[in-house]
């Protein structure tokens, strides 16, 4: 199922940030979150800013490998989150695991909060002596980088790299209806029984509760630590500084939304044009003539932290495919590797998923894979891990987009079967 229609305008104010080539302007990309799926949603952003003329400073945990004209990489030195999430702690699952998963990202964005200001990237930012005409943050799970907006005086662009977060409507000046828009942490899909219902109004109105007072307070306490007392409550200041709020999400996967003007739904805007592939991918790809199964859980979960009975039972499942099987996994072996199993620490996803031979991807659900897949008309079959990967693989499944394969679910069977149901031609269109 082709959907060409996920490269869209993103409204008039920024057409003219773009399109403007005679007086550059002075943006500045605070993304200290050191997660590399958040980042890239912004990049592309980012760097089609620089290729029009305008003068881009980025802080961020992922610089540029090669120099860029009109950009310029501040980097925060320290690990990111590539393979750092093992599968263990997400198990087992029961009914308040939301609520964990929520405080687990609460942790995190402290902690990221923390490490910013103490680098020597924030400290460089405050010491610029050029003013910047607009600063574009991500608004996810703190607050605390919003500080610096203030101390630069500069309006705010945000992006959310996921659905937003349940205090982010209200700021945003957006409706919302909880009982059929489920939150993005909740677990569920937007067709939500009673149970389901319950659950999830108690989870967003906990977390915003959570979020304004225990994460708030935290916050500006580690802010009032590094840039003084006088600093306004962050709250505040994203209220005051916030525009306009860009949202990685599409009407065609995530449903029609009502939202503020302000708020301007731009899915898929990290889908570029596909690249050349490397010669030994593109020689597997062409040579796979009864198709080929991509699988790529992400860039956060260590592939070999699955438990090793799981990956007994996928790679089983594999051994029977007639298709062949290109498999991101950080390690240099794989056990019992079928003769049609490649493995690969790194893979160019946009162009294996854009290539005719893919006919199925196997997903974790997050949102940059299920765009890019979507666009190419690739189906996906969704193992959804934690977070919002639950609502966008059911989002999928309900949109006759995909499947949902939990995994609990992971039986030899079941992967099989499942890889059958989606190459049928219903799928396939």
């Amino acid at each position: 199922m082709k959907l060409q229609t996920l490269k869209i305008p993103i409204t008039l104010l920024l057409i003219m940030i773009l399109c403007s080539t005679t007086n550059g302007y002075n943006i500045l990309g605070l993304f200290t979150i050191p997660i590399a799926s958040h980042y890239y949603f912004a990049e592309t952003l980012l760097k089609n800013l620089a290729s029009k003329g305008h003068n881009v400073t980025v802080v961020s945990y992922f610089p540029q490998k090669t120099p860029l004209e009109n950009f310029t990489d501040i980097s925060i030195k320290g690990p990111d989150m590539k393979n750092f999430i093992d599968l263990s702690i997400f198990e087992p699952k029961h009914f308040h695991s939301s609520l964990e998963e929520f405080h687990r990202i609460q942790d995190w964005g402290l902690k990221d909060c923390e490490a910013a200001f103490q680098s020597d990237a924030i400290a460089k930012i405050l010491t610029m002596k050029h003013e910047f005409d607009v600063i574009l943050v991500e608004e996810f799970n703190n607050d605390c980088i919003l500080a610096i907006t203030h101390l630069l005086d500069a309006p705010v662009v945000s992006l959310s790299s996921c659905w937003l977060m349940p205090w982010l409507y209200d700021r945003m000046q957006t409706p919302y209806f909880v009982s059929f828009w489920p939150p993005n942490n909740c677990g569920t899909g937007e067709k939500m029984n009673f149970l389901e219902r319950v659950k999830c109004f108690l989870y967003h109105h906990y977390s915003i509760f959570w979020f304004q007072t225990v994460t708030k307070f935290k916050t500006n306490t580690i802010v009032r630590k590094y840039l003084g007392d006088s600093i306004p409550d962050v709250d505040e200041i994203a209220r005051k500084r916030t525009v306009l709020m860009l949202i990685n999400q599409h009407f065609s996967l995530t449903g029609v939304k009502a939202y503020a003007p302000t708020v301007i739904e731009v899915g898929g805007l990290q889908i570029e044009q596909a690249k050349t592939l490397n010669p030994k991918m593109k020689q597997i790809l062409d040579a796979s003539k009864n198709g080929v199964i991509y699988v790529n859980w992400g860039s956060m979960v260590r592939k070999s932290s699955i438990p090793a009975s799981k990956r007994e039972e996928l790679v089983k499942a594999f051994g029977r495919l007639k298709q062949t099987v290109i498999w991101k996994w950080e390690n240099e072996t794989l056990p019992n590797q079928p003769k049609n199993v490649h493995i690969m620490k790194w893979t160019q996803q946009r162009e294996i998923l854009s290539h005719p031979n893919v006919k199925v991807f196997m997903s974790h659900g997050g949102l940059l894979g299920t765009s890019e897949a979507t666009y190419y008309g690739v189906p996906i079959i969704a193992t959804p891990i934690f977070g919002d990967q639950f609502l966008n693989s059911k989002t999928l499944a309900e949109r006759g987009m995909g499947l949902t394969l939990l995994f609990d679910d992971l039986t030899e069977e079941n992967i099989y079967n499942s890889i059958q149901t989606a190459l049928k031609s219903e799928f396939q269109q």
